[in-house]
């Protein structure tokens, strides 16, 4: 009977627990059931979120896009502005500016690089950091126009405004004191001789000019043949006999180079044919040592000493035969032997005869 009992009792809690798997089993198919409705919402929301980044992805692209354009409209904005400021603060007019500008770039996609940076080059580049103005003269096709306008571009380099001038009045007008700046005129007296008119045109304002180029930011570089820039400087009134300071005079330096239109526009102009120069060499001397017969010529015809001899006692004579001037030579030693003798009509027969004295 107990052990019936018993088994009774053991069925009956069998049977519960059963009854409590059964509901315990319910209740974990309901949260399973619930979790894969939580697992399907986070799906949903985790597929919604991922959109909603998507979208801001794509959208922040946009922004940054517009910020980057936003931020070219604004550079493009502020150089807009920045170029009308500059051209109202500009003293150039907008014109002339672009005409100076496509000068400025044809002479540095043409000029410049042909252009062989030769020692005169540098030396005039040195001499216009050193100087307010500077005048680059020599005789034609010795490369002053190839030499001016490579310094140029070398000044524009540093920080100059290059601005090409072809009136006088334009220094007046274009001068900014608030910019380095540097005045060109390419070739003052044109290609072939100074215009008096073009010089008097300078003459009204050479003091306002003046005092433009004393500013330490202002600086004036132009280039003029030899023989114009001459004849200018003898027709307003500059001592043709004022020598450099080793003494060299400007006929003594013309007879050296040849310059025979130089040498007798400076002896109309009462140059001293005498003056000695370094170690007593006079104007004839120089002459002779370089074989310039027609320069010779002009000199004795104005009654140069060809007797004088330097300081090591070296004739005119002596210098033609050193360096072999036959023509030199044999003029000097028939003017001498009819000096010796004092025969003065034979003498001026000779010099007026010049070109037959080799005969």
């Amino acid at each position: 009977m107990m052990d019936i009992k018993r088994s009774n009792n053991e069925m009956r809690e069998l049977k519960e627990s059963l009854e409590s798997l059964i509901i315990s089993h319910e209740l974990l198919q309901y949260q399973h059931t619930e979790v894969e409705k939580s697992h399907e919402i986070l799906q949903n929301d985790h597929t919604k979120v991922k959109k909603s980044h998507e979208i801001l992805q794509d959208d922040h692209t946009k922004v940054k896009k517009s910020h980057e354009i936003l931020q070219d409209d604004h550079r493009k904005v502020t150089n807009e502005l920045e170029t009308i400021k500059t051209s109202q603060e500009d003293t150039v007019p907008w014109n002339i500016r672009a005409r100076i500008n496509d000068t400025l770039k044809d002479w540095k996609d043409n000029d410049d690089k042909m252009f062989m940076n030769t020692s005169a080059a540098k030396y005039v580049l040195q001499c216009i950091k050193g100087n307010s103005c500077v005048t680059i003269t020599a005789s034609s096709g010795v490369g002053k126009t190839a030499t001016l306008r490579r310094v140029a571009l070398q000044m524009a380099e540093e920080g100059y405004d290059v601005l090409i001038v072809t009136e006088p009045g334009d220094i007046r007008i274009f001068y900014n004191p608030n910019k380095k700046t540097l005045f060109v005129v390419d070739d003052l007296c044109g290609n072939f001789s100074l215009d008096q008119s073009d010089i008097k045109s300078w003459e009204p304002i050479m003091e306002d000019i003046r005092q433009i180029l004393e500013k330490e930011k202002q600086k004036y570089l132009q280039h003029v043949g030899d023989i114009s820039l001459v004849k200018w400087c003898c027709d307003h009134g500059v001592n043709v006999n004022r020598g450099t300071h080793n003494g060299q005079s400007p006929i003594l330096i013309a007879c050296e180079h040849s310059h025979t239109e130089i040498v007798n526009m400076l002896l109309v102009r009462g140059a001293d044919c005498n003056k000695c120069g370094m170690s007593g060499q006079t104007p004839v001397m120089k002459a002779c040592e370089h074989g310039h017969t027609k320069i010779v010529k002009l000199l004795l015809d104005r009654g140069a000493d060809f007797h004088k001899c330097d300081e090591d006692d070296i004739s005119p004579l002596m210098k033609a035969c050193q360096n072999g001037c036959t023509e030199i030579v044999k003029m000097l030693s028939s003017l001498k032997m009819a000096c010796d003798r004092g025969y003065t009509e034979i003498v001026k027969m000779l010099l007026d005869k010049g070109a037959d004295l080799d005969k």
